[in-house]
Order: C-alpha cells, then sequence, then structure tokens
C-alpha cells in the first residue's frame, strides 16, 4: 500500500497516479530507493559531446533514500527528485502529445495513458461541487415556482377572503366594493367565496351590528385554507334581537348576551304560581319572542315605552326595546298558568277569589284544550275579586261554531256575517325579513251593538278601530242578505234550500274560511257604488238605474283576501277542490310543507294574478270575480285563490304565551353591569318604582299628592294623550283634547261624585275646580266658575263648558254595566270588552255614560 503525499489517500502497489487528487506516485521501491532512468529525448543518445566533468561517485548524482515514516498500518515513502550531476544541463521532458493531462489518448490507445494527470484530477475534482451547484439552484427555482403557485392558489386549496381587505373597498376579486366605513357585509363576503370557487351558506345571528354585516366564519378563521369547492358558512349579523332558547335560563346568564344588543333592555317581574315548576330568576317570556328580532319598521333609535315617548316618529307604536321576564312568585295570573288544563286553572283561580271568564281563541296544537292566553295578560299581579278571562285554545273543530250563526233568522238557518274574536293575534311568516310586510295583526273591536269586529294591520302592532275592517259576508248596502246564507229551511216547500255562501269554504266543514276588505261593491269614478240601486255613466256614480254597464267606466277591482286554517284543517281536501290555482298548487309541492300544527293565514297576492281589474259589464254585473261565491250556489268565474298552502307563504299565528302587557309590568332586580345602552336607573340594577296599594293611592291623592297615578295616559290607538302631574294638574300632551273643555287644570279628588250602587273601590271620581265652569245668561252675559251654578239666569243648557270629569280605574277593576252597580248606563251600548291590566283614565259626560271600553279609555304609560 502507498500513500499520495500529497491529499494523504492510500492508493494500492504500482500505481502511478493518486486516485484521488492525480498527483504522481513514487515508483521506487520503499527497499532499494533508487529513482527509475529518466528516457532522452530524441537525438539525445549521439551527436552533442557531452562536456566532460570532474569525476563524482556515482552515489553522489543518485537520489538519496528517504526513511520510510510510519502512518497507521501502510508506510510512506517519501523521495527525492535526482539532482543532475554539476555541469550537466537538466534532461528536457518529451512533450505532451497526449495521454491523461491533455484529455487526449496515450501511444497505446488508452485514454489517460500518459502526460502529467493533474489535469484531470482537477476537473474530476470540481465534478461533484458542479452537479451540486445544479441540483440546488434547480431545487431553488423549484421552490420559488412552488411558492409562487401556491400564492396564486393554483394548488393547496383556496383561502378565505381577507376581511381587512374588504373593509377597505375591495373584495380581492371581482366581487362588489363597499365603503371603507361600513361594516363589511355577509354578502359581500360571500360573493368573495363565490369568486375563489367556494360555496357558502348564511346562518344568521343577533348581535348589535347592523343587519346584514359580517361576523365571521363558523369554525373557520380569515385567511385559513380550506379545499376548493368546499362549502363555508358565514355569520350575518340580524340585528338586535332574542336568541332562541333564552326562555327557560337564568336572568342572569344572559346579561351579557343582551348588553351587546345596541338597544334598551327591560328585565320585568312576572308572577309565577309554582316555584318549584319555574323557579325565581327564570326566563318565562320575552319581546321579541324568542328566535326574533326587533321590529324593522320602527325608524328612531329611542325607546318608545317610556313616559316621555310614546311613538316612533312614523305613527307606529312598536318599540324597538327587548323585554324580558323574569320568574317572580306572587298573588295573580300567574305566567306559568300558559299550557294548563283549562277546567283546572279556572278552579284554581276561583279558589283565589277571582271572577273568571273562558273565552275561546284558536291555538297551535300544544295549546288545544289549554290555556292559550289570559286577560289580565300572565304575569299580572292581580287583586282577589278582579275579573280574569282565560283564552281557551281551539283548533278546527270549533271553527263552524265560531263562525256560523245559527239564530238571526231562525233556528234551521246557517248565516256567515261576523268574524270571530278567536281568530285575533299575530301571524307572522316563518322567516321575517320585513315585519311591516312579513307580518299583519289582527285585533278585535266591537260595534255600537256589541258585535265583535275585526281589523287588520300590517306589521306586528295595532289598534283595535286603526286597521281595515275585514268582512266575511261580502253583500254590499243594497244586497242580498242571502249572499250570506249558507242555507235555510223552507217549510212551505220542505226542504233546505242553498243561498250565495253555500259553496264557500266555511261550508265545507274543513276548519277553514276566507274573509277580506271591502265588499261586492264596483268602482266608478274612485267611488265604491252598490250595483244593486247604482250605476255608472262615464266613469260618474249616479243614482238612477243603468240601462247597461257595458262601457259605463265601472270596474271590479281587486282587494286584500285572506284563507284561515285552523289546527286540523283538512288541507287535502281543500287542495283537492279547486279552490286554489293548479299552478300555484304544483309550486307549493315544490317547496316545504305547511306546518298544520299552528294556525296559519294565507294572504291573496296580487303579484300573482295578470289582471286585478276587470270592467263591469251586463254578464259580470251580479257577480264581482274577486269575491268568492258572489251568486247563488255554484259559481265557476270566480278567480282561483293563489298562493296555496306552503311554508314559505304562511302567516304563522305567532304564541307569545299570553301577550304581556310588558310596560306595565314591575322593574326585575337583575344585575346588568355598567353596559346597559339604555336609560335603565339605578346603576348596576334596574330600578323598580316605588309601588303603592289601593288604599295608598287613595289616600295620597285625598290629600293632593298624585305622585302614585301621576304620569301620561294615552288612547290605545295613541290619537290622544294628556299628562297628570304630580300637584294633579292635567294638560294635553298630544293629539285632540279628550274633553272639549278647559285644559290644563287642577284636579281633585270628589268625595261625592260618581258613585256605584255597591261599591266604588275599583275607582276614584276626579274632577277639576269649579271656576272651569263657562255659561251665558238668557239675556246673553257670560259667566264663568260657581257663578254659573247660582245664578238664576243659568239654565243647564246655558252652560257651555264644565269641569273635566276623569274617573281613575284602578288596575284590575272589574264591573258589570248590565248589572246596574256602575255610573254607566245599563244599554246594549254600554258594555264591550275592557283590558283592566293597568291603570287608566276615563273621561266622564254630565250624563248617559256608556262604560268604558278598551279603546276609550287612557292607559297609563310606563
Amino acid at each position: 500500500m502507498m500513500t499520495c503525499t500529497r491529499c494523504g489517500a492510500v492508493n494500492g502497489d504500482g500505481v502511478r497516479f493518486c486516485t484521488e487528487c492525480g498527483a504522481a506516485m513514487p515508483v521506487a521501491s520503499a527497499a532499494s530507493g533508487v529513482m527509475p532512468s529518466v528516457p532522452l529525448p530524441p537525438g539525445a543518445s549521439g551527436g552533442a559531446p557531452v562536456p566532460a566533468a570532474a569525476s563524482t561517485p556515482a552515489s553522489a548524482h543518485a537520489s538519496k533514500p528517504v526513511p520510510p515514516v510510519p502512518r497507521g498500518d501502510v508506510t510512506v515513502v517519501e523521495t527525492v527528485a535526482p539532482v543532475p550531476p554539476e555541469g550537466v544541463p537538466p534532461v528536457p521532458m518529451p512533450p505532451a502529445t497526449g495521454g491523461v493531462g491533455t484529455g487526449g489518448t496515450g501511444d497505446d490507445g488508452r485514454r489517460g495513458d500518459g502526460g502529467d494527470g493533474r489535469t484531470v484530477a482537477v476537473r474530476r475534482s470540481r465534478l461533484p461541487w458542479i452537479i451540486a451547484i445544479v441540483v440546488l439552484l434547480a431545487l431553488v427555482a423549484g421552490g420559488v415556482a412552488a411558492f409562487l403557485t401556491y400564492r396564486a392558489e393554483l394548488w393547496g386549496g383556496r383561502s378565505l377572503p381577507d376581511v381587512a381587505r374588504l373593509a377597505a373597498g375591495t373584495n380581492g376579486t371581482a366581487g362588489e366594493k363597499q365603503s371603507k366605513k361600513s361594516a363589511v357585509t355577509a354578502k359581500a363576503v360571500t360573493e368573495a367565496l363565490k369568486d375563489k370557487g367556494l360555496k357558502s351558506k348564511t346562518v344568521q345571528e343577533f348581535t348589535g351590528e347592523p343587519r346584514g354585516a359580517f361576523l365571521g366564519y363558523q369554525g373557520l378563521k380569515e385567511g385559513q385554507r380550506i379545499k376548493a369547492g368546499s362549502t363555508v358558512t358565514v355569520r350575518e349579523s340580524a340585528g338586535p334581537g332574542v336568541p332562541k332558547g333564552t326562555v327557560g335560563k337564568k336572568a342572569s346568564k344572559v346579561v351579557k348576551t343582551f348588553n351587546g344588543m345596541g338597544v334598551p333592555v327591560h328585565y320585568k317581574q312576572v308572577v309565577v304560581n309554582d316555584a318549584k315548576k319555574t323557579p325565581a330568576g327564570t326566563i318565562v317570556a320575552t319581546w321579541p319572542e324568542p328566535g326574533h328580532g326587533v321590529d324593522e319598521a320602527n325608524t328612531d333609535d329611542s325607546s318608545d315605552k317610556t313616559t316621555d315617548d310614546t311613538s316612533d316618529g312614523d305613527g307606529t307604536t312598536r318599540s324597538r326595546d327587548i323585554y324580558i321576564g323574569v320568574a317572580t312568585e306572587g298573588t295573580g295570573v300567574g305566567a306559568d298558568i300558559i299550557g294548563e288544563d283549562v277546567d283546572a286553572a279556572r278552579s284554581t283561580l276561583r279558589a283565589q277569589g277571582f271572577d273568571v271568564t273562558i273565552k275561546q281563541r284558536f291555538s297551535s296544537k300544544r295549546y288545544i284544550g289549554k290555556v292559550a292566553g289570559t286577560s289580565p295578560t300572565p304575569g299580572s299581579a292581580v287583586s282577589k275579586g278582579g275579573r280574569v278571562v282565560l283564552y281557551e285554545g281551539v283548533g278546527a273543530d270549533q271553527v263552524e261554531g265560531l263562525l256560523i250563526n245559527k239564530t238571526i233568522n231562525g233556528p234551521y238557518d246557517r248565516i256567515i256575517y261576523y268574524l270571530p274574536e278567536a281568530m285575533a293575534g299575530t301571524y307572522c311568516k316563518a322567516v321575517v325579513s320585513d315585519a311591516s310586510k312579513d307580518c299583519m295583526t289582527f285585533t278585535a273591536g266591537q260595534d255600537d251593538y256589541g258585535n265583535t269586529e275585526i281589523y287588520q294591520d300590517w306589521g306586528m302592532d295595532a289598534g283595535s278601530s286603526s286597521g281595515t275592517l275585514m268582512n266575511e259576508c261580502f253583500a254590499s248596502d243594497g244586497g242580498d242578505i242571502g249572499r250570506c246564507t249558507i242555507d235555510s229551511n223552507e217549510p212551505s216547500i220542505g226542504q233546505r234550500i242553498e243561498g250565495g255562501a253555500a259553496d264557500r269554504l266555511i261550508a265545507k266543514d274543513w276548519g277553514m274560511f276566507d274573509f277580506g276588505a271591502g265588499d261586492e261593491s264596483a268602482t266608478c269614478g274612485g267611488e265604491l257604488i252598490g250595483t244593486w240601486w247604482e250605476s255608472c255613466v262615464n266613469g260618474t256614480p249616479s243614482d238612477e238605474m243603468p240601462t247597461s254597464w257595458n262601457g259605463s267606466g265601472a270596474t271590479y277591482d281587486m282587494h286584500d283576501f285572506f284563507v284561515y286554517a285552523a289546527v286540523g284543517a283538512d288541507l287535502s281536501a281543500a287542495d283537492k277542490s279547486g279552490y286554489f290555482d293548479t299552478g300555484a298548487l304544483k309550486t307549493a309541492k315544490q317547496g316545504k310543507t305547511v306546518d298544520a300544527d299552528r294556525p296559519f293565514i294565507l294572504y291573496r297576492n296580487p303579484k300573482l294574478y295578470d289582471k286585478t281589474s276587470v270592467p263591469v259589464t251586463d254578464d259580470n254585473v251580479g257577480n264581482n270575480p274577486f269575491i268568492p261565491s258572489a251568486g247563488h250556489g255554484k259559481d265557476d268565474t270566480d278567480v282561483k285563490f293563489k298562493p296555496a298552502p306552503s311554508d314559505a307563504d304562511a302567516y304563522y299565528l305567532v304564541e307569545s304565551d299570553g301577550g304581556y302587557d310588558w310596560p306595565s309590568l314591575p322593574d326585575a332586580d337583575v344585575d346588568t353591569g355598567s353596559a346597559q345602552p339604555s336609560g335603565d336607573a339605578g346603576g348596576k340594577k334596574t330600578k323598580q318604582p316605588k309601588s303603592y296599594t289601593d288604599d295608598e293611592i287613595r289616600s295620597a291623592v285625598s290629600d293632593g299628592d298624585f305622585t302614585p297615578i301621576a304620569g301620561t295616559y294615552c288612547l290605545k290607538s295613541g290619537d290622544s294623550c294628556v299628562t297628570l302631574d304630580k300637584d294633579g294638574t292635567l294638560s294635553l300632551k298630544s293629539g285632540e283634547d279628550p274633553t272639549m273643555q278647559q285644559l290644563p287644570t287642577a284636579l281633585r279628588l270628589r268625595e261625592n261624585g260618581w258613585a256605584s250602587s255597591s261599591s266604588d273601590d275599583w275607582f276614584m271620581d276626579l274632577a277639576g275646580p269649579d271656576a272651569d265652569y263657562r255659561c251665558q245668561t238668557e239675556g246673553g252675559a257670560s259667566l264663568s266658575g260657581s257663578d254659573c251654578l247660582n245664578s238664576m239666569d243659568v239654565v243647564e243648557a246655558d252652560i257651555y263648558q264644565r269641569p273635566v270629569n276623569p274617573l281613575y280605574l284602578f288596575k284590575g277593576a272589574s264591573f258589570d254595566a248590565r248589572n246596574g252597580d256602575t255610573p254607566f248606563d245599563s244599554g246594549a251600548q254600554s258594555y264591550g270588552e275592557y283590558d283592566n291590566s293597568k291603570p287608566s283614565l276615563y273621561f266622564m259626560a254630565p250624563r248617559m255614560n256608556i262604560a268604558p271600553t278598551t279603546d276609550t279609555v287612557y292607559y297609563l304609560q310606563e
């Protein structure tokens, strides 16, 4: 073995060049230490003589051996090149003509045979570096390409949109631009996702953020990579509202959620009778209902349920506030009465000393035969002896009994005329985007004869006489009452005769009925006319009998029209009957099926019809096509109803577990922290106003202190409001003067005024001073004050102004004018529905006062 003196590599014996670095290896054996002879160049063997030289021993010119140097298990022999004798020129080496040094071919034809060999060795030593550099450059280029293509999302999935860029005005793609000042909308995010090749679905959450604002992704983070084509759930703000699942939780557990809604939130005491069933502090009800947002129809941001603000400025009185009912033990109509068996509830209340009446009301399946609502509203504290109405939930089996009158013309006549109070309530679509379009409210009132009237308003708020009067019988003023008759018994011919309503829904025993606004009248010159007794001449109404209706200018126009379906209604029979349009039925079947466990209303949508007005002609004058069965018996000319029953088009009854009178309920003691957005006073806890007993109120007012009853009082319609100050000053706040008498004025308790024959504990008789009298003598002289009472020249007819005289009706006041134990007239017009769930003022006339009703009293506003 030989070791290279240059690089130290170990080489085999006989190797001429180092196999690692290419350096020449020594050829002398380690034993002799003699270098091989060097061949002379051509011609060196003859010719020029070699100069004589001094005699030198041969040994002096030979290579001097170097002692071997041991290196591990091999011996390294180092040699010194031979030195020519003195005077002898160096022997020239032959030019390199091939071999390894030049990369050519040696004399023996073998590459690398001959030459220096060092160039080959150098080149061989550089080759691995060159290869490494090339590979490294390739890797770098590949890495850069991979980074750029990954960033361009050509592979590796898609990244969720950068919301910061959206807020700056672009979604990074072709999506819509937004103002930098606006919140990023969920719609903009879904568009950006679409541009990235991602699918999306949107879920709404109630928050204090603007409606439609982007809240984030569900289960994902901004910028996160996901697989192309994946579905992303986008969280969208539904604005302020009450999340589902709120009822049943402890009030203390939801404070943080509602503090972030950005609207006033009120926690109210709601009386419960069974603390074991409903522990104190538990949320038993809310407004809006869980799963609903505040009414978007409102236009202002302030609270409406306060003494100083009773409207939104847009003509409505619906509040944007949120109310949360918190269970509190007490005496009265407990909130936990809802859902109880109606007979058991009646027995319990009667045992507690209440005067209980049961009325029927359409309800969802869960409340059929149970308490679906009360008056006063559930959760109200009521004094013993007060009147309580229980509303029993009913369904389709009670429709006929509630709507068909069998006694007007005889026991054998079936006539439809009045709509029932049982249908009163608010009805909304399954998804409410705009409450003014997606909700409607039906309110019960009474006419002058005590008959029920139903009024309809769009939206979630209504007054009993502020909406459109609904009809079931569509006969006009000159029309035939037979149009409202289903059938009648004719003894003279011994059979029953079908009437004009024989083909109406109510006559089918399907648990359904239709109704609407207006009647069968035609329109002429913008006025409604009865085609039985009036005519239209070139678009002008006339009292003369027409010779022809063709070209008269009169039209039959489509008015609002509805179908009601109670729980248990035979919807299949109605679908097969031809009542609904065939195309509308096909459309309905393509969507979600209507929820038949809840009563619902369908609205005839004019947008689904090609024609909503037709000329009155001689052929159709007796048959308005937009009114069902306007003619006697079968009627095939009526337009078919659109849409057909479906979940998308149904307006479902909104059951509020009783319909609480939120403003009148006392505040609950709930720690709301310091983040409450509204003016709820009292620091961290809502302030509870001082409560007074009836005796304390009467005593204070008797002493001239009106503090217990001071506040703003308004008609339910909101058309008129008055203010009663702590000192007894009564003044007009807004609307019409309720008395047409002197206001403002100072009230006092009148001890010897109006009185009932039994007890007057349920009201206080208040009156203005005698100074408010105004009169005129028979001679024309004007007098005032007590002079009007004392002058012999003044008779009662000469008094044209009297002191205002309101009765203060205590909360829970119960009376029956028909029994003659009130200061009210006991005639037919004297009784009607009265909501006694909160105190009110009722302004009296000098005589012949009819009894107070919900529509005629001024209720105390919170």
